[in-house]
């Protein structure tokens, strides 16, 4: 709309974004163009300088800054460690694990040469070079990044000769966007995500298939429960060539197979055979009303003896906005108020939302959270956070590590606390972990808690 105007005309723009996640994607776009311009070689130093060293930090504040890249000189070159100089005047030692051992010599794009063993292969006295500031507040060798990269939306278009990187989410029950089908260039694609759908939906299909065929069973006078093997049946089961009940549950979900057109072929068989099975009248016992308190902890406004569960998609914990989920035969599903699929389900189904909320505490009730560990990878570091949980009495239910090319290491964990409240301290105490510098409760869909 504006063209080059909103570059250079001093236009202050608003986005939609937050700016937390912003910065965070802005982080992890320079980190991925460090880590890729890594991994092809050490170009060397930007420039050689002579003369005394006492001139060069007036010489260094005419180099600028790139993405938080800081310009030093080399002072002294030890067998496996470095000297060097900024703009402020101030030294810093570089170590053989600080960037030195991995400088391996690019040769092209597909090749680098041998890594080297000694500082001297690397760097000489009065090189050029760069600092980036990790973490930890280490400085550690780095390069300007001979490549460019930005961070755009998924229907970006590419040009011949892009690379790109397409970020997925790790969460459970994470997947495509119908939004998908509207930029996506080929059939082949479109294709996959119409089948991820057909898949996600299957399960809903088959209970709500059950669901509408036991209706008709009913309807028709029949015994619900010993249907399932009759003769009867499973003959015509076979006529429709299904090898199984899920199967059958399913087209009559997707309106492939009429539930009452089945029940009525079964009941006329069966009534041929000479069956007098008929379905039995229930009999209402008036009990006297009791409170009951679910083993989740959640109170269903209106009702007693529903089933609860609570969503392993966004694990809720007393204390969450939370809200109910009637699901089709598996009783009410719990979600996190800010969950991404109980968004979905309250524009797709509102009908089928209920009142609920977090009871009193029951005796005996677990609840299940996630939390990340972000730390600078060490030895001996899964060990000093599992003895940590531990020493809170929190019982470990999963555990998944990954440690990436710049040595930052993402640890997740899965436990059972019966106090909620217990989880800020349980937090606390990762944090004081030494190299550990940020933990906190993963929700999927959502920002870190």
């Amino acid at each position: 709309r504006f063209g080059t105007a909103a570059y250079v005309d001093g236009y202050l723009v608003d986005t939609t974004l937050d700016g937390a996640l912003q910065e965070k994607a802005q982080t992890a776009v320079l980190e991925g163009l460090l880590a890729y311009d890594a991994r092809h070689g050490w170009r060397g130093a930007e420039a050689q300088w002579d003369g005394p060293a006492a001139g060069w930090p007036e010489r260094l504040a005419k180099v600028a800054s790139v993405a938080g890249l800081r310009a030093a000189a080399v002072t002294r070159v030890g067998e496996r460690d470095v000297d060097l100089i900024d703009a402020e005047g101030s030294t810093h030692t570089l170590g053989w694990d600080q960037g030195l051992s991995g400088a391996r010599p690019y040769i092209d794009a597909d090749f680098r040469g041998p890594a080297p063993k000694t500082a001297a292969e690397v760097l000489a006295v009065g090189a050029l070079v760069r600092l980036r500031t990790m973490p930890d507040g280490k400085q550690r060798l780095a390069q300007i990044p001979a490549v460019q990269g930005a961070l755009v939306s998924l229907d970006a278009g590419l040009n011949s000769g892009d690379t790109c990187e397409i970020f997925t989410s790790k969460v459970d029950g994470a997947g495509p966007s119908r939004d998908w089908l509207g930029f996506v260039q080929s059939a082949r694609a479109r294709t996959k995500i119409k089948n991820w759908f057909t898949r996600e939906r299957r399960e809903d299909m088959v209970e709500a298939g059950r669901e509408e065929l036991t209706a008709e069973l009913r309807r028709e006078g029949l015994p619900v429960q010993r249907i399932w093997t009759s003769d009867a049946f499973l003959q015509e089961l076979e006529a429709l060539n299904m090898a199984e009940l899920d199967t059958l549950f399913a087209a009559i979900g997707e309106h492939h197979v009429s539930a009452r057109g089945f029940a009525q072929r079964i009941g006329r068989a069966m009534r041929h055979e000479g069956s007098d099975e008929q379905l039995a009248m229930p009999m209402r016992v008036d009990r006297p009303s009791t409170e009951r308190r679910s083993p989740t902890g959640i109170h269903v406004e209106g009702l007693e003896d529903v089933l609860v569960r609570l969503s392993k998609c966004c694990t809720p914990v007393p204390g969450d906005d939370i809200l109910g989920f009637v699901t089709k035969g598996r009783g009410v599903s719990v979600h996190r108020a800010d969950c991404a699929n109980a968004v979905s389900l309250v524009v797709d189904e509102p009908t089928r939302l209920i009142d609920v909320e977090w009871s009193r505490a029951t005796p005996g009730t677990m609840f299940t959270a996630g939390v990340e560990v972000v730390a600078l990878d060490r030895s001996r570091l899964l060990r000093d956070v599992s003895h940590a949980l531990s020493e809170q009495h929190v019982n470990i239910v999963a555990c998944s590590t990954h440690t990436g090319s710049d040595r930052v290491a993402k640890m997740r964990f899965e436990f059972e606390l019966a106090d909620p409240n217990h989880l800020d301290s349980v937090l606390r105490v990762i944090k004081s972990i030494d190299s550990v510098y940020d933990a906190y409760r993963i929700v999927p869909g959502g920002s870190p808690d």
